[in-house]
């Protein structure tokens, strides 16, 4: 009677006929009706079945299913139908690539690189560590240090190729000296402050743009901060000094001044046509007056003279110790006064005495040379309101005479001299006085 033996799916595994003994269906024996000594056979699919198969070798005929102890490994594994896979535990091989057996929730580990990772049915995921053997600890690291006072503090260390890089904090701590031992060892001294602390690694630097900073640290290791800096888009001062080192260091408004050096000059250039320069200064009054004034269009400059009429227009006296050169004629412009007034030299002086009658003082400390029109400028004349020429305050003559020269005639003109302290101020182009 030939046996028919079927799997558990129902499909047929194989037929046993009277009298035979199957070894090759499976790693079982399979024992047809009648056979000769069955009972060893039995026993030894037992003991088989006990010690699931176990051998350094895989078994010979495995069915889908079949569990077997893997002497080598020390691990049971089982039978999928196309290869015997580890039971309850990870894969473990150092194969360059995935293993492409496999399944969902397998976990694999890669021998090589010493990682684990894990099967989700689509890909492999690493859990970790994030760094293989050869790249060394690169990445975060949590750990736990403790305090001066022996408070448990948790930092994370971050990592690159076993150098550390730096540490993160919450806090700020003094570490104890166990801890401080340790980060030493790690490359790391000091205190731990709030947010990052870079290691000792020369050369650590942020090479990021940075849209915020307490400070700045110049060569010398000082900190810089926003206080140290000159602002562009708003007022600011500065306490150093500044030094351009640039041909054109200085430009003002919009483009329309230049301050420019040169080994032979230094010169304020005006870039815009018929633009006016002007110095102003603060009188003692603290009005604001102009000092200079250069006329772009005329080419005229004032001294004190904010509307100049003349290539050099001076508002007020001048005094020349040096040499006066002029190649043209000398012209000045005549004064009217009806009041007491202090004469400077090249005065041209209208003496109007209509309301009454008015001295003028000589200048004092005269040069030789220096001279000073009169003319009777008055509607009744000098003879009516006298015009009185007074010595200066060292009483230097008139006409040789140390009195003052009183002027009484209608019409009268005249020019006084200085010729010196032996005859002091003398006429000169005399008209009756």
């Amino acid at each position: 009677m030939t046996y028919i033996i079927n799997k558990t799916d129902g499909s047929v595994l194989t037929e046993l006929g009277d009298s035979t003994i199957d070894q090759v269906s499976t790693d079982l024996t399979l024992i047809g009706k009648n056979s000769s000594n069955y009972g060893e056979v039995f026993n030894e699919n037992l003991i088989k079945l006990l010690e699931n198969f176990a051998s350094t070798s895989e078994p010979t005929y495995p069915i889908t299913g079949q569990i077997w102890f893997d002497k080598g490994d020390n691990r049971l594994k089982v039978y999928t139908g196309t290869e015997f896979r580890t039971s309850g535990g990870p894969i473990v091989s150092s194969d360059a690539n995935t293993p492409l057996t496999l399944i969902q929730g397998d976990l694999w580990i890669n021998n090589l690189t010493n990682q684990l990772w894990f099967y989700d049915g689509n890909e492999t995921i690493l859990a970790g560590p994030l760094y293989t053997a050869d790249q060394g600890i690169s990445g975060h690291e949590v750990v736990n240090l403790t305090d001066v006072a022996g408070n448990l503090k948790t930092v994370v260390k971050m990592w690159a190729n076993q150098t550390l890089i730096g540490i993160f904090s919450k806090e700020q701590f003094t570490p104890s000296a166990a801890s401080a031992l340790q980060l030493t060892n790690d490359g790391y001294s000091g205190i731990i402050r709030v947010g990052f602390n870079q290691s000792t690694l020369a050369g650590m630097k942020f090479h990021v743009t940075a849209s915020k900073a307490d400070a700045l640290v110049d060569p010398s290791g000082a900190l810089k901060t926003t206080t140290s800096f000159v602002a562009t888009d708003a007022s600011s001062s500065m306490s150093g000094q500044l030094t351009i080192q640039n041909p054109v260091p200085l430009i003002l408004g919009n483009q329309d001044s230049e301050f420019r050096v040169s080994y032979s000059s230094f010169q304020i250039v005006s870039n815009r046509p018929g633009q006016s320069f002007l110095v102003k200064v603060k009188s003692g009054a603290g009005t604001l007056v102009e000092a200079v004034s250069v006329n772009a269009v005329d080419q005229y400059v004032g001294i004190f003279n904010a509307i100049p009429a003349a290539t050099l227009d001076v508002g007020g006296n001048a005094i020349i110790d040096g040499n006066l050169a002029v190649s043209g004629n000398i012209t000045s412009t005549w004064q009217v006064k009806t009041s007491a007034y202090t004469a400077v030299n090249g005065d041209k002086i209208i003496a109007d005495t209509t309301l009454g009658p008015f001295s003028i003082q000589l200048p004092a400390n005269p040069q030789v040379g220096w001279q000073i029109s009169f003319i009777d400028g008055s509607t009744l004349g000098w003879d009516t309101n006298n015009l009185t020429i007074t010595r200066d305050t060292l009483s230097r003559k008139i006409n040789g005479a140390t009195s003052n020269l009183v002027a009484n005639k209608e019409g009268g003109a005249f020019t006084l001299v200085f010729t010196g302290i032996n005859r002091g101020w003398v006429y000169d182009k005399v008209d009756p006085v």
